[in-house]
């Protein structure tokens, strides 16, 4: 399981605003495939006040479906379903439920991994609902977590192990609109490290959006611990 915080700035036009997020999750993995069930909760401070919130929850399944080289190179698939929990006229969740499909691929060199996927995801109808500071119901929402209704989205992730239990990382994630007319694309750097202790895993990652502004700056640190 993992408990996970972070916080975040966020701007857009005249709004200035602040949240910050506790999640939890769950997995269970065997060799070769993996669920994860993640529930977050945000406190989100803006003009119109702070609202507290439980925030669309995302369960996902993933497998291997090729291995070489050792196991040095696997790929595989992963889906994901987010689920409409979270208020979207709080501006803490989507308003329905949006799948994610998408690939994987993982490349071990020496002390060196490369990962990336690559995805899409899709917002079945429309938001029954809309928070009023956004202008079309089909622009990036909610401000705690911005999609588009229907996206292309992709990750790439750089690591490098400095000892067996300790290891830093450089990752490239976003998203470009896909047949949205009011969508935003939105692309973000991040850097940030892991260390185990012994069952606990302890990570940190700094992110920074470089094109859109699904926010100014967010700390991101999570706590996991393996049974």
């Amino acid at each position: 399981m993992v408990l996970g915080v972070s916080s975040a700035s966020y701007g857009s036009g005249n709004e200035r605003a602040d949240y910050q997020g506790l999640h939890t999750g769950f997995s269970y993995r065997l060799t070769w495939f993996g669920i994860d069930a993640l529930v977050p909760a945000y406190r989100l401070t803006r003009l119109g006040g702070t609202q507290y919130g439980v925030g669309d929850i995302v369960l996902s399944a993933r497998g291997t479906v090729l291995s070489l080289l050792g196991g040095r190179l696997t790929s595989g698939l992963e889906v994901a379903v987010m689920v409409p929990t979270g208020n979207a006229e709080k501006g803490l969740g989507m308003g329905r439920a949006m799948s994610m499909p998408g690939s994987w691929l993982t490349l071990t060199q020496g002390l060196v991994l490369f990962r990336a996927q690559l995805g899409y995801a899709v917002m079945h109808g429309q938001r029954a609902t809309q928070d009023s500071h956004h202008a079309a119901s089909s622009a990036p929402h909610p401000i705690v977590n911005p999609m588009n209704q229907s996206e292309l989205q992709h990750a790439l992730t750089v690591a490098l192990s400095l000892a067996s239990n300790l290891s830093v990382h450089l990752r490239w994630f976003g998203a470009l609109p896909v047949a949205d007319e009011f969508g935003s694309p939105r692309q973000i750097v991040a850097g940030g490290g892991e260390i185990g202790l012994g069952a606990l895993d302890l990570s940190a990652e700094l992110q920074l959006p470089v094109v859109g502004d699904p926010f100014r700056c967010k700390l991101a640190l999570q706590l996991g611990a393996n049974f």
